[in-house]
């Protein structure tokens, strides 16, 4: 590696590397990994050449007149832009659809952001980026053996819902634990492979929420008629209202797609048989069937009951009489750190509908039950992907 600040060359010793270095990833190249999927797609909006404008701008009325927002619409027959609050103060992002054929150099910048405000602005330009959006792809595999990807290196998206950025923190989550897990020496064989089975359907999955909303925002029609101050104009104002406020509430408030992702087909998790919950958008139903995120409860003291969860596993144990020493007995002897948190709240056993239950160090149930398992080594093996 070389500084930058004084050039100086030194190398790095690793066991292992992710890389997340974003869609022109140079790891995920120089694995030889492509992606497949569909790129290119054209739309008015969040599909074909966009324009990202970094800006500084005093928040004032004379241009920005309407409530303080984070983010900013501008949608008329022959504009849709987006611009975002970047500081909550004077710096904002305007991003804006390059029209097809235009080179994105000839572009004014400050004159789009008039067009977009449909007032002057004095503003500061800081950055300006030509980017593509419409792209929906996957890299072929997340790696393998000591090198791995995520984020926009195993995937891209287009921007819409904020998915690319939480999915890819999500990968980390899995895989770091998993990582530490072969550097600390009781992974077993198996464990980095539960890496991109457990992750990459998940992505697929955002991936196909986040493609509806760009259509959603990127196709729609808009009529000339919505600008004159006739009547005609208000009902087509009205319509392309309840469009957009129908489309804000759908893209953001979707707690099923954040919270309700799991891993039912991870060979890392113990089955119990019980039926999945239905995976909606926009209705996260908690449960602690495995597979899925351990479910939050606040607890008598007023913390939450995920800071309770050790950085190794943890076995909530919601009724003291149950014995766990074969399985604590079980984990020693394999090495994988277990922590013992022994509740007795009330609502906990109800929301877990067990006495016991194991959560991996990335908060997801991997086992749960009224009693430890005949065979406690089975269950460690497993879960350590042995």
């Amino acid at each position: 590696m070389r500084d930058l600040a004084n050039d100086q060359v030194f190398d790095v010793a690793a066991q292992y590397l992710v890389g997340a270095d974003g869609g022109r990833s140079t790891v995920r190249r120089q694995l030889g990994i492509r992606y497949e999927g569909e790129s290119g797609v054209e739309r008015r909006m969040m599909g074909g050449s966009m324009l990202a404008t970094y800006f500084r701008a005093p928040r004032n009325r004379a241009w920005l007149k309407i409530a303080p927002s984070w983010q900013y619409w501008i949608v008329t027959p022959d504009l849709r832009a987006l611009m975002m609050s970047v500081d909550g103060a004077d710096q904002f992002v305007l991003h804006a659809r390059i029209p097809d054929g235009d080179d994105p150099d000839s572009i004014d910048e400050r004159e789009l952001i008039d067009r977009a405000a449909g007032a002057p602005v004095e503003a500061e330009i800081i950055l300006r980026q030509p980017w593509t959006a419409g792209h929906v792809l996957r890299a072929r595999s997340f790696g393998a053996g000591r090198v791995y990807l995520a984020g926009d290196a195993a995937h891209l998206f287009t921007p819409t819902g904020g998915l690319g950025m939480n999915t890819g923190v999500d990968e980390v989550v899995n895989l770091a634990w998993k990582l530490a897990a072969c550097v600390n020496g009781w992974a077993g064989p198996q464990l980095l492979a539960s890496y991109e089975a457990d992750r990459r359907p998940i992505a697929a999955r955002n991936q196909a929420f986040a493609r509806g909303f760009a259509e959603s925002i990127g196709t729609f029609p808009v009529d000339p008629a919505i600008e004159p101050e006739t009547s005609e104009g208000a009902a087509e104002r009205q319509r392309l209202g309840e469009h957009l406020a129908d489309h804000g509430r759908r893209e953001f408030v979707i707690p099923g797609i954040v919270l309700g992702v799991r891993y039912e087909e991870s060979a890392i998790i113990w089955p119990d048989g019980s039926p999945p919950t239905t995976d909606d958008p926009y209705d996260y139903i908690p449960t602690a069937r495995p597979g899925s995120r351990a479910p939050h409860l606040w607890l008598g003291d007023g913390s939450a009951l995920c800071d309770r969860f050790a950085p190794g596993f943890t076995l909530l144990r919601m009724n003291a009489n149950r014995t766990v020493d074969d399985l604590l007995t079980a984990a020693t002897e394999r090495g994988v750190p277990i922590t013992v948190v022994n509740l007795d709240e009330p609502g906990v056993r109800e929301r877990y509908e067990t006495d016991l239950a194991l959560v991996a160090p990335d908060g997801h149930v991997v086992w749960r039950g009224d009693a430890a398992p005949s065979d406690c080594l089975a269950l460690i093996d497993r879960i350590r992907g042995a």
